[in-house]
């Protein structure tokens, strides 16, 4: 009973002295190495929603600019002087500064305003519409246009006409126009000659209103390379999607800027983990291997000893306990 006791605690002693730290080792580093990962993963994330984030504010950004630039195409023009101001044409203002806007540009509706501020045109789409249609519209424009007004009694066309200003004033913003989230750009129509005087105020406006919608949304995506574009006004707490809120000048909430989100970290743990899984779990079985090679080693040796201690206790030929064996029970 003893030599059989003796092993067994010899085998305890082995696995608490060598398997366990083995193991604890390897799932220790293991755990470490996911942990870091991962957290490589978040930060990766975070840096590229950030990257993502600001790329969207400059899009918007750029927005804003184009449409006062596409505007200026037919705003700054002798013959828009003439055919909105001085001999009105409707026919001709709806071919060039209605329609033209969206057929060429993609702007959703064009608007003429008096020097009094009042609808005399609006073209929706590639359609002329009456202008009871733009007075329902004017609420939401109200402010745009009074700022106009104000860049205008400041000085803003007469230091474009002077040369010392690079373009004539504009308010481009931010805004919901009926409804519907829009970017909204103001501008005066001028001449280009200069040949033609108009006292400071009374100059005829251009509004063009373009709508946040899921056209403008696909076109955004297919420009910047956004994946999946999306503009609406209610938050969205799906993981895979990034929001930014936009508001016009006046901190007034207009909608939300969605994609979907790119998540580079998140694609890297998807190849690495499992490699890394696998490349632990041969480790764990190489260990393992070579552990239990160790332990039968161990075993024989043990085996070995015991026999020889046998062997110095009793007779070779008998097999009775001999004088050393007696000796020591004695003792």
């Amino acid at each position: 009973m003893a030599p059989s006791s003796s092993r067994q605690d010899g085998r305890w002693r082995f696995s608490v002295a060598v398997l366990a730290p083995v193991a604890i080792c390897l799932i220790a580093t293991a755990a470490a190495s996911l942990g870091f990962v991962l957290w490589s993963a978040h930060e990766q994330d975070q840096r590229a929603l950030e990257r993502q984030q600001a790329l969207a504010r400059h899009v918007i950004e750029l927005q804003l600019d184009r449409i006062p630039h596409d505007q200026q195409s037919v705003t700054i023009w002798d013959d828009a002087v003439i055919h909105a101001k001085l001999q009105f044409d409707p026919q001709w203002v709806g071919t060039n500064l209605g329609v033209w806007m969206h057929t060429f540009f993609g702007h959703d509706v064009a608007i003429i305003l008096n020097d009094r501020n009042e609808p005399i045109y609006m073209s929706s789409g590639d359609t002329t519409v009456g202008i009871d249609a733009a007075t329902r519209l004017l609420p939401d424009l109200q402010s745009s246009i009074a700022d106009l007004r104000r860049k205008v009694a400041g000085g803003g066309i007469a230091a474009y006409q002077a040369g010392t200003s690079a373009s004539p004033p504009y308010v481009s913003e931010l805004a919901i126009v009926g409804g519907i989230p829009s970017l909204i750009s103001v501008a005066p129509i001028i001449s280009d000659s200069g040949t033609i005087a108009q006292t400071s105020g009374t100059e005829y406006l251009h509004v063009s209103i373009v709508h946040l919608d899921a056209e403008y949304a696909r076109r955004l995506s297919a420009e910047y390379f956004i994946p999946d574009v999306q503009f609406t006004q209610l938050d969205s707490s799906a993981p895979n999607r990034a929001m930014l809120p936009l508001s016009n000048s006046a901190g007034r909430f207009v909608t939300f800027f969605d994609w979907e989100r790119e998540t580079p970290g998140q694609s890297l743990v998807f190849q690495t983990v499992p490699a890394m899984l696998a490349m632990f779990g041969t480790a764990g079985l190489v260990a393992v291997f070579l552990l239990y090679q160790l332990w039968k080693k161990s075993r024989d040796l043990d085996a070995r000893r015991a026999d020889s201690e046998h062997h110095a206790r009793h007779d070779v030929l008998t097999g009775l306990a001999n004088r050393v064996s007696f000796e020591t029970a004695v003792s």
